[in-house]
């Protein structure tokens, strides 16, 4: 396990999202799996920090690279929805101030009317059962066999 401060975190996580968006073979199980074991492997310094997996529908930011929205300004979102996986990874200090978040977002097919979705958070200690939990979420599983139509990462704040 490494310990990181929260900009090495930040780091790690654009390069390894940068890799996908610049290579879009890997399905959306091989990206999941790269951003949990990311989880696993990196502790950050002070943090509390949390996963979130989410699914279901949503508009995807207009982003061709990981961008840190916490300073850079973005040009909105794409006007259609989509089918959607989310990792977000919450890299909370337990504090008063906004805490950043690390955010890979799957796009798939347009949407339909009613997508199943869902969202389910962790941390390192319950990993494993709410991994578990997202697996079995109704639609996930279709979801990850697929290679995204789009993938955008970015850092934000939460809180």
């Amino acid at each position: 396990m490494v310990e990181a401060s929260e900009q090495e975190a930040i780091d790690r996580f654009a390069i390894l999202m940068n890799g996908f968006i610049d290579s879009p073979l890997a399905s959306a199980r091989v990206i999941v799996d790269a951003l949990v074991e990311e989880f696993r492997a990196v502790r950050v310094e002070g943090a509390q920090d949390k996963l979130q997996f989410e699914w279901g529908a949503t508009s995807p930011h207009k982003l061709d690279r990981f961008t840190d929205l916490r300073t850079e300004e973005f040009d909105g979102w794409v006007d259609e929805r989509y089918q959607w996986i989310g990792v977000t990874r919450e890299m909370g200090e337990g504090g008063d101030d906004d805490d950043a978040a690390l955010c890979a977002f799957l796009y798939f097919d347009a949407a339909g009317a009613d997508e199943p979705s869902g969202l389910v958070a962790c941390r390192l200690a319950n990993l494993d059962a709410r991994l578990a939990k997202f697996l079995a979420g109704a639609g996930v599983a279709d979801l990850l066999t697929r290679i995204p139509s789009r993938i955008t990462a970015f850092a934000s704040e939460v809180g």
